[in-house]
């Protein structure tokens, strides 16, 4: 969206953070994703429905996507299992990605949509009604690692929005939330990613 009311003609950020997050990562395998329709050159006639960066953003037929590529990579590259990372509205499709399958390792989330409710709440925007919203899977990845990342000065995805998604996590051993000084919602993130990464998403002993 350009504002609360105005769609956007193309969805592909002009600041790629979570790509940029992604080239930083010296993992052995590193796979970036993006969101549906970005990348796609739209102009060349290559049409993709709105709906998906509007209110369509995690519809059940797009994180049916995301599972086959999954699934795709997992046959192809003989990968055991995924260490997912989300960024802003990456991080809601992870999060219901991690739901659903059984192969998931550990998950991070940075300046994370976790809450839709709480999101257009905040934001006086409409609802997304054609979206399956994260908030709802908190409990079915209670088990799962989990590192959520929030910005300091982050008013996009403030810190209510990581505080409702840890009273759904229903006290989840597993769940970890760290607020990063400074950080807005785009800014501090790619200087500060290598440290963060050596945080480790873990669960703690009862």
């Amino acid at each position: 969206w350009l504002d609360s009311r105005t769609k956007s003609m193309n969805p592909t950020p002009p600041e790629p953070i979570a790509l940029r997050l992604a080239a930083l990562d010296k993992a052995d395998n590193v796979i970036y994703m993006a969101r549906p329709c970005q990348y796609t050159g739209l102009s060349n006639g290559r049409a993709c429905p709105d709906l998906y960066w509007t209110n369509g953003r995690t519809a059940p037929e797009v994180i049916r996507a995301y599972i086959l590529a999954l699934d795709n990579i997992k046959t192809i590259y003989h990968v055991k299992g995924f260490n997912l990372t989300g960024y802003s509205g990456g991080a809601a499709v992870a999060v219901i990605v991690a739901a659903e399958r059984t192969d998931i390792l550990s998950l991070r989330t940075v300046a994370g949509n976790t809450d839709y409710a709480t999101f257009s709440a905040i934001h006086s925007v409409s609802p997304m009604d054609a979206s399956i919203n994260p908030i709802n899977m908190a409990p079915k990845i209670a088990l799962i690692p989990q590192l959520h990342f929030i910005g300091e000065k982050d008013t996009v995805i403030p810190h209510a929005i990581f505080n409702s998604w840890k009273r759904a996590s229903e006290k989840s051993l597993c769940m970890q939330g760290i607020v990063v000084p400074e950080n807005t919602h785009e800014k501090g993130w790619i200087e500060k990613w290598t440290k963060l990464l050596n945080i480790p998403p873990a669960c703690k002993d009862k």
